[in-house]
């Protein structure tokens, strides 16, 4: 989907600025796919989470005292503690400030700087 793949690009452009909470990996996949059920959203956003913590691109964590705090576990835990606080949410996305966050690794920013050259040259 066309519509997936700006959304990662987009994601991953944004993780070179900031931390990346899932709220907004939810919020740029919804807005890449206009009309799509949010169980749909959700696994998007999820099968993005899965991809970037599977090739290294980001590690999860949370901001505390102005660094961000990486979380140990493979990538299928990280994964099933995203789905289970997803689950506890109130709303069919999160809301900001909700649920885990991601930081680009240093193959992540490598990557995303590579993203961001093709993308200034189109």
């Amino acid at each position: 989907m066309k519509g997936v793949d700006t959304a990662r690009t987009e994601i991953l452009l944004e993780g070179l600025d900031d931390y990346i909470g899932i709220w907004e990996i939810a919020f740029v996949m919804d807005e890449s796919l206009p009309g799509t059920e949010k169980s749909e959203v959700r696994a998007a956003s999820l099968d993005f989470v899965k991809e970037v913590l599977e090739s290294g691109l980001m590690e999860p964590g949370y901001p505390r005292d102005g660094r961000f705090r990486a979380l140990d576990g493979s990538s299928s835990e990280i994964l099933a503690r995203v789905r289970h606080e997803w689950d506890d949410l109130s709303g069919d996305l999160p809301d900001v400030g909700e649920g885990m966050w991601f930081n680009l690794t240093e193959e992540g920013r490598v990557y995303a700087h590579r993203l961001d050259e093709l993308d200034q040259r189109e």
